[in-house]
């Protein structure tokens, strides 16, 4: 037998090399393929190789059939030269590694400024008002989008002749020669931008920072603009928002001036005692007495705040009239009328200031018609819209009244806006449960309920009140002419139509409106059957009564009034039986929420089924439900949103403290900062406070979150004057009795049954 023809061994995967090509490192050779099994599918192997690129070819071919065969799990085996190849992941000793100097970007800036300021291989001549520098065309162009444009405009304009003004030889570079191209550009650049590109850093005050802006906008470098926007936001405190302001309206910063007046509509009050009032502008100062948002305490400081920017100037007289109509005079007392706005002159000499002097005083002469009378002068200065609940109950009655705080407020240093909480405004005149609401042009109604929680309609009442935000006082109002509790009450045009309950008598089905310019209460078309627990709503100038209980079983019906027909007109039913739920209007559909019913087994319980009704189509829909079923709960509208609070959970068997909001464009549903307490049959309402009543108002919070608050109140001291020196251990009887004796000096006590009208703070 002949000699057996041995084969050669593979080349370097990688470089394709022969295994001997580098003698030096053969030991360091990795042979990751396996001979053998190459061997076994060529059988008899390779004879002869005539040609390297033919073999290559070949193991090229084999390697790849091999690699479709190899199992998933098994490791790619090859033949590498550590020395000479670079492949990753081939052989861990030759894998590379990535590095980054954190350093390097600062560094090559200022060598490269060190270069500019010693006039080194400058490249470009800049000529500026003040004369001219030299600098690296690169760095600017890098820098500058709107100065690479100018040069390369420059560039092409140029004759070749006059570009090449000079010729640079690198030696050992040879025969190869280096040009470089001088030319002069024609910009504005500040030397703090240049500066700011060779070395990334720039200092702004506001003696220059319009000029650095405006250069820096010119020039298109963001980063120079972002740091002037954001300079100036910074600079905005009373001693600079004028000059701020006066700044950011030149370039046309809109979104700083926002921010300007902002923070002078929330310091208004602090302004206008400083010389900083006699600074605005007619029309500045006419836009701030204007805004719903200018936080005053009081509006008769904007009306002197106005009186005192009058008498600085003469010339400004002829602006009188014009400012006044800015004051909202119905929001003054017909006290301060008097002694203050009637002693200026031309209040009385005016014609028009006299004529809207007489307006406001006529508005205070008959309260009953305030609701009618509104218009600029007696808008409440607030933008945003609160719920508000009142009353309610969970072992007694309760007077209090809520609002949970939505106003938007500005950015937090830490960049995390509080969530809403609740608090306290003014109380109501008397502890009601199951009362009913109704808001017309932001007067808020309450009426009836009961003085009782489990009275079932032995306990109810027929009086009701008023809540003015604008002077933060309660007005009774004429009585019902029956007694009324778990029922309806609407606001349609410019009346209120209470309907159906139940009181001593039983159930009931009369239908009461109420006539403001008279007080008094008359009966219109009753229903056809009484009820109780029922909710309703307005929509389309109409009003809408859904459910109820009838006295044997749960109703689902739908029914509307006509204030024009007088009638009710029978509409289709919901899908659920329900009563004591929450009927609420949002884009003139209406959603029926939660409630209390009779399950098909004959079990009574709380639901959180929600369906929506269409008024033009007149069908139900299904939306999604609360995340817990609740009945005797209080709901309002606010923004884009529904809210639920409170109510009972028979399940739980307990009053409920947790709050719900809804979004009917998303029918999604969200959990909201809770009640301080467990409540049910609150009433709910949609509302704007003004910023007095919400200066003045305190954040009531649930037990978990005022445990936290404990510790603080009871390491306070009480400091007595000069007659009672000294301080008292917190928790001591004598500190309660000297606590006692504060509020008994104070005169706080509880609101009287005959007090026509509360004045804010005697409670808080």
């Amino acid at each position: 037998m002949g000699n057996k023809v041995q084969p050669l061994p593979e080349p370097c995967k990688v470089c394709h090399h022969p295994p001997d090509h580098h003698p030096q490192v053969r030991d360091q050779m990795v042979d990751t393929s396996d001979l053998e099994r190459e061997l076994n599918e060529r059988k008899t192997a390779l004879k002869v190789i005539d040609k390297m690129k033919a073999l290559k070819d070949e193991r090229a071919r084999a390697a790849n059939s091999k690699k479709s065969e190899t199992p998933p799990n098994s490791p790619t085996r090859r033949l590498i030269h550590p020395h000479c190849c670079q492949d990753e992941g081939a052989n861990p000793m030759v894998k590379s590694r990535d590095y980054k100097s954190s350093e390097h970007g600062d560094s090559l800036l200022f060598h490269l400024n060190r270069l500019r300021r010693g006039n080194d291989f400058c490249d470009t001549y800049v000529a500026t008002d003040e004369g001219g520098f030299r600098v690296h065309q690169a760095v600017l162009a890098a820098v500058s989008p709107r100065f690479k444009e100018e040069m390369e405009l420059q560039t092409t304009e140029e004759d070749e002749k006059e570009k090449q003004l000079r010729t640079i030889r690198i030696r050992d570079v040879s025969p190869t020669a280096l040009s470089m191209d001088q030319f002069i550009v024609f910009v504005f650049l500040p030397d703090f931008l240049l500066d700011f590109a060779y070395t990334s850093e720039i200092s702004i005050n506001l003696k220059h920072v319009e000029d650095i802006f405006k250069s820096a906008k010119k020039l298109a470098m963001p980063g120079v603009v972002f740091f002037c926007k954001e300079f100036l936001s910074q600079e905005i405190n009373m001693d600079n928002c004028l000059k701020v302001l006066e700044v950011a309206g030149r370039c046309g910063l809109h979104d700083i001036v926002e921010k300007v007046d902002g923070f002078i509509l929330r310091n208004f009050d602090q302004m206008s005692e400083s010389d900083l009032l006699q600074q605005l502008t007619f029309q500045q100062i006419s836009a701030y007495m204007r805004s719903d948002d200018v936080r005053s305490s009081a509006e008769l400081k904007l009306f002197n705040a106005a009186w005192r920017w009058l008498k600085y100037d003469t010339s400004r007289s002829a602006h009188a009239h014009d400012l006044m109509a800015d004051i909202r005079f119905g929001l003054m007392s017909s006290l301060e009328l008097k002694n203050h706005v009637q002693q200026v002159e031309f209040m009385r000499t005016d014609p028009q200031c006299s004529r809207t002097l007489q307006e406001a005083y006529e508005y205070h002469l008959f309260p009953s018609l305030q609701p009618l009378r509104q218009n600029n002068t007696t808008k409440v200065r607030s933008s945003t819209y609160c719920v508000i609940t009142v009353g309610g109950a969970q072992k007694e009655p309760t007077n209090q009244c809520l609002y949970l705080d939505l106003t938007p407020e500005p950015a937090f240093s830490d960049g995390v806006r509080p969530r809403p909480e609740w608090k306290q405004f003014q109380r109501a005149p008397k502890a009601r449960y199951q009362l009913t609401a109704a808001v017309l042009n932001n007067f808020v109604y309450l009426v009836g309920g009961q003085n009782e929680v489990h009275a079932a309609g032995r306990a109810a009442e027929s009086s009701g009140w008023r809540y003015d935000p604008r002077g933060n006082e309660w007005l009774f109002i004429a009585p019902m002419q029956e007694q009324r509790t778990e029922f309806c009450l609407c606001a349609v045009g410019d009346t209120l139509l209470a309907i159906a309950g139940r009181n001593t008598s039983g159930l009931l089905k009369s239908v009461e409106k109420y006539d403001m310019e008279r007080d008094t209460w008359t009966y219109v078309a009753s229903l056809k059957n009484p009820v109780c627990g029922h909710a309703g709503s307005v929509s389309c100038d109409k009003v809408f009564v859904s459910g109820g209980y009838t006295g044997q079983d749960y109703d689902k019906s739908m029914l509307s009034y006509s204030r024009t027909s007088d009638q009710w007109d029978v509409r289709r039913p919901m899908f659920s039986a329900r009563a004591w739920h929450c009927l609420v209007t949002f884009d003139d559909n209406m959603y029926a929420i939660g409630g209390h019913r009779r399950n098909p087994a004959g079990w009574h319980e709380d639901i959180n089924v929600v369906e929506m009704y269409q008024t033009s189509a007149n069908q139900w829909t299904k939306m999604s439900s609360m995340d817990q079923p609740r009945s005797f709960a209080g709901s309002c509208v606010v923004n884009n949103a529904v809210y639920v609070v409170g109510g009972v959970s028979k399940q739980a068997q307990s009053c409920m403290r947790t709050v719900q909001r809804y979004f009917p464009e998303e029918d999604r549903w969200e959990r909201l900062p809770d009640l301080p307490s467990p409540t049910s049959g609150t009433v709910c309402a949609t509302m704007a406070l003004s910023w007095r009543v919400v200066n003045q108002s305190q954040p009531i919070y649930p037990p978990s979150r005022a445990a936290s608050y404990a510790s603080v109140r009871d390491n306070i001291t009480l400091t007595f004057n000069e007659q009672n020196s000294g301080t008292l251990a917190p928790g001591s009887e004598t500190t309660k009795r000297s606590l006692a004796t504060v509020a008994k000096q104070s005169n706080l006590k509880e609101l009287g049954a005959d007090r026509t009208s509360v004045e804010m703070g005697e409670l808080i």
